[in-house]
């Protein structure tokens, strides 16, 4: 068993310190053949260089606390795999996640980019994450679960805001406070 162990060990070495890139790294790096073979590419090797380099800390990743909406930004940035870092997210202006059974945006607050959300018809109650996107012009919320819209009142760009069927109680700060009025597109009837 240990003679194994040393082989595992002698091999994972061999194979992390093969300067040969195995597939093509958005900065310029390569993969080694052990992080292609596990599927990390976040150890890389620098270009004609052996040995790894660290990885960004985990704060430096984005997460999203619900897969199904990481799906969805996933799909919107076409990439299937890897972590998100804010490199590489900073352009996604639009998303279309409607019906996707989404329950929480944690994370969504650093697609600071967004223009256009659509979240229509899913299990949404919490939307502070939405805090953060003050390039929203266009946002729809109906069909969700959603009771406070405080944390919409600092988006002042929308123009087109949709809560329709929602369980909102109170709309009155909302539309004081976003600079809603003539002319935009707002739908805040709740059944």
């Amino acid at each position: 068993m240990i003679r194994l162990a040393f082989f595992v060990f002698v091999l994972t070495l061999a194979a992390c310190s093969d300067p040969k890139p195995i597939a093509p790294h958005p900065a310029g790096k390569a993969n080694c053949a052990l992080c292609e073979f596990l599927g990390d590419d976040n150890y890389t090797i620098a270009e004609g260089q052996g040995g790894h380099e660290s990885p960004p800390p985990d704060s430096l990743f984005i997460l999203f606390e619900d897969s199904n909406l990481e799906s969805v930004v996933r799909q919107a940035l076409d990439r299937p795999q890897g972590r998100f870092t804010s490199e590489g997210i900073d352009s996604l202006t639009y998303i279309s996640a409607s019906s996707k059974d989404i329950h929480r945006l944690a994370g969504l607050e650093h697609l600071t980019a967004l223009q256009r959300l659509d979240l229509q018809d899913n299990l949404i109650v919490d939307i502070t994450p939405l805090v953060a996107l003050a390039k929203l012009d266009s946002l729809d919320l109906q069909d969700n679960l959603i009771v406070d819209v405080t944390p919409l009142t600092g988006l002042t760009r929308l123009s087109l805001l949709d809560l329709k069927n929602n369980l909102i109680k109170d709309v009155a700060p909302l539309v004081a406070n976003t600079g809603l009025g003539e002319g935009d597109q707002v739908n805040l009837e709740n059944n």
